[in-house]
């Protein structure tokens, strides 16, 4: 196991590393957060709610960042952009997830 991350670097160092890290991505949500950056700490949610497998939850962060984006919270324009990216890739997924659960359906 390795030690804890002191700091956002580290931890952003790490999810790049290890992008299933849940947890990793967590604790960077909310050193974002406390850093005054909600638009990294909203895509770092919705990362951690990815590596859970939690589709809905991920697009659910995804849309409410780029919600602040539109709304002009944010000038980050390459976290926007990452933001609407990983949101266009998840809902792909999980349309192909609820289509071949629907054809298993149809057996």
């Amino acid at each position: 196991m390795t030690p804890p991350c002191r700091s956002a670097d580290e931890l952003q160092t790490r999810v790049a590393m290890h992008g299933a890290d849940a947890t990793a991505w967590a604790m960077l949500g909310r050193l974002w957060a406390k850093a005054g950056e909600p638009l990294r700490s909203r895509r770092a949610e919705g990362e951690a709610a990815y590596a859970l497998g939690d589709l809905r939850g991920a697009i659910d962060r995804f849309r409410a960042g780029r919600a602040q984006v539109r709304q002009g919270n944010s000038a980050d324009f390459i976290e926007a952009s990452v933001i609407d990216s990983r949101l266009r890739s998840v809902q792909a997924e999980l349309r192909a997830l609820i289509a071949e659960q629907q054809e298993q359906q149809q057996r």
